[in-house]
């Protein structure tokens, strides 16, 4: 599951109280919290790119850049598990933004697309193993009302580099909604996982592709 522009210190399991998600404090709970793992690159593409082939970026040529290209030669860990046998899909951002068929692929590199998890469980072989990637999609907000139920900032700590004034405060409104609408999106994975009797047998990991879109 991997969430699009957020920053790891503001979900609550790592003391940021502005909301709550209780799917992440579930998968916490249930699982293992890291406290000490870094984006590959400040920049989507980029940090997918690491991401799926578990490179540096620097080893990557035009997969290092922003809508660029990952090269067709790379190895990517969804092709690998799809040669082991596993079944293989994504939904909403899998490797973005740029040009898969300039690298010289045929599909993303993220798998086959999906309109989402519940149509992808649905059509799984009982036997066969799979690999599925949730990439959080968000539009922009520009002009779009503020939204403040669900988040509250009278504790929150704009940071030293933002000046603190309401259109910034405005913007943490949206960027807090987000990560409501990301930690609900999982916890209808987790529901869907476990009608199916997979929850048990599922290894789930919650991170994102780089830091808050804000300055600095």
């Amino acid at each position: 599951c991997l969430g699009d522009n957020y920053s790891w210190l503001h979900l609550p399991p790592y003391g940021c109280n502005a909301i709550q998600a209780p799917h992440f404090d579930r998968i916490v709970r249930e699982g293992v919290l890291f406290r000490n793992a870094f984006s590959g690159a400040p920049s989507c593409a980029p940090s997918r790119s690491g991401i799926l082939t578990g490179q540096d970026i620097w080893r990557l040529a035009e997969g290092a850049n922003l809508h660029g290209s990952l090269p067709g030669h790379l190895p990517t860990f969804p092709a690998l598990l799809e040669k082991a046998g596993y079944r293989v899909g994504y939904t909403g951002k899998g490797w973005a933004p740029g040009s898969v068929e300039a690298g010289g692929r045929t599909s993303n590199p993220a798998g086959e697309k999906f309109a989402g998890f519940r149509e992808f469980l649905a059509q799984q072989p009982a036997a066969q193993p799979f690999c599925f990637w949730y990439g959080d999609v968000y539009s922009n907000p520009l002009g779009k009302p503020v939204v403040k139920e669900g988040v509250n900032l009278d504790t929150f700590r704009i940071p030293a580099f933002l000046p603190d004034v309401q259109a910034t405060r405005d913007d943490f409104y949206y960027y807090f909604q987000r990560l409501r609408r990301l930690d609900a999106a999982m916890g209808e994975m987790l529901q869907a996982l476990e009608r199916s009797g997979q929850l048990e047998n599922t290894l789930i990991v919650f991170t994102a592709d780089n830091g808050m879109d804000f300055p600095r």
